[in-house]
């Protein structure tokens, strides 16, 4: 019993019971609920831990109690073709902090910006490069994809250096 589903089901409750707690879940569909909001949240901020997006082994991820708490970052970009430019954006940065944009090709690990360890989605992430986020917390980077790497897939995610995460993309180079 201590795997699988007998073990992440406390987990995730406990991280469910402390965001709720700390206030930071709120209705924002207007149905009088939160459970809908509080799901989202979770599901946003798991560490992808298996196959890009949702799968049966891994479901959604490892549950991220510090995200969670923190209010996530939405990650988006553009197609990526070899050959060319393309861009990235998280809104819901801390605005004046450091965001880097980082890709892999492999599962879960830590990156270390700023000498603290975060926990990311994504495994050994390599750097595509950083900027400060706008007064407005959005945060854009824009980069040269080489020919060679046509046909690589990835997952990309962003970090602040005061340890939020975003969400994870996976993106194929076409």
């Amino acid at each position: 019993y201590a795997s699988g589903t007998s073990m992440a089901t406390p987990h995730v409750v406990g991280v469910a019971a402390l965001a709720l707690g700390a206030g930071n879940i709120s209705d924002q569909n207007g149905d009088g609920l939160l459970w809908d909001e509080l799901y989202e949240r979770l599901q946003l901020t798991a560490v992808d831990t298996g196959l890009p997006g949702w799968d049966k082994v891994f479901g959604h991820g490892m549950v991220n109690a510090q995200a969670v708490l923190a209010a996530p970052m939405i990650l988006d970009g553009s197609d990526f073709q070899a050959g060319s430019f393309a861009g990235l954006q998280v809104t819901g940065a801390t605005p004046g902090d450091t965001v880097w944009f980082t890709y892999s090709t492999t599962g879960p690990n830590t990156f270390s910006p700023a000498g603290s360890d975060i926990l990311m989605g994504i495994g050994w992430p390599v750097p595509m490069g950083n900027t400060t986020a706008d007064a407005a917390g959005v945060a854009t980077v824009t980069f040269n994809i080489p020919i060679s790497a046509a046909g690589t897939s990835g997952r990309i995610q962003a970090l602040e250096t005061s340890t939020n995460t975003s969400t994870v993309i996976a993106r194929t180079v076409q």
